[in-house]
């Protein structure tokens, strides 16, 4: 059975896991984007569907690079394996 997760989801839930391994608190976090922390606790929690333009300033706040790569047959990362 397939259990769909999405490209946002798997992306937020990296960002997160880095922005704590890198110790960086949710505020400070806020700070470097211009927004509040509670922003940043439901992108988090993924309470609303983050905008691209969004994700790019979190990930640009955290120095990570996004990279999405579209290969045919590679779906188990979004989709999981069958």
């Amino acid at each position: 059975m397939n259990t769909y997760i999405s490209l946002e989801h798997t992306i937020v839930k990296r960002l997160s896991e880095y922005r704590r391994l890198c110790g960086v608190t949710q505020e400070e976090l806020a700070a470097r984007i211009g927004t509040k922390q509670p922003v940043i606790s439901e992108f988090e929690r993924m309470m609303n569907s983050p905008t691209l333009g969004f994700i790019q300033r979190v990930a640009n706040a955290l120095g990570v690079e996004i990279k999405i790569r579209i290969q045919p047959g590679h779906t188990d990362d979004i989709y999981g394996s069958s």
